[in-house]
């Protein structure tokens, strides 16, 4: 009887290992929830100015984009959020209605570096 309670107490903590480090990795939320009430996205709503990093949009839509005005939002249970082009395209979706449905600007990648080859400088030879 003893065996199997010890057993049973060893596979639950096996177990509840597993089960710790699975939930960590399957973590895919964190690119965009940066702290809380903080929320990253990939768009502008277009009543915010193209030169705002961060904003937060009261009520009825008014963007708030001075950092007094952003900590009392997240302060009061608003999001704040703040324009990374590296956030995942999932991310305009946590924006307020109407502005949930506007789509990331396609990444264009650098263009390639240019690959240049070295000539080997041969012994005896100009």
């Amino acid at each position: 009887m003893q065996k199997a309670m010890l057993g049973y107490v060893a596979l639950l903590v096996v177990l509840s290992f597993v089960l710790s480090g699975c939930a960590s990795s399957r973590d895919t939320m964190s690119p965009i929830f940066a702290a809380p009430n903080v929320v990253r996205v990939c768009v502008r709503p277009p009543n915010v100015p193209k030169n705002a990093r961060s904003w937060a949009l009261t009520v009825d839509g008014t963007p708030l984009t001075e950092r007094w005005a952003e900590d009392a939002a997240r302060r009061n249970g608003l999001p704040v959020y703040v324009f990374d082009l590296d956030a995942p395209p999932e991310s305009a979706k946590l924006l307020p209605i109407p502005y949930n449905r506007l789509a990331c600007p396609a990444r264009i990648l650098p263009p390639p570096q240019p690959r240049v080859v070295v000539a080997a400088k041969v012994a005896g030879k100009k």
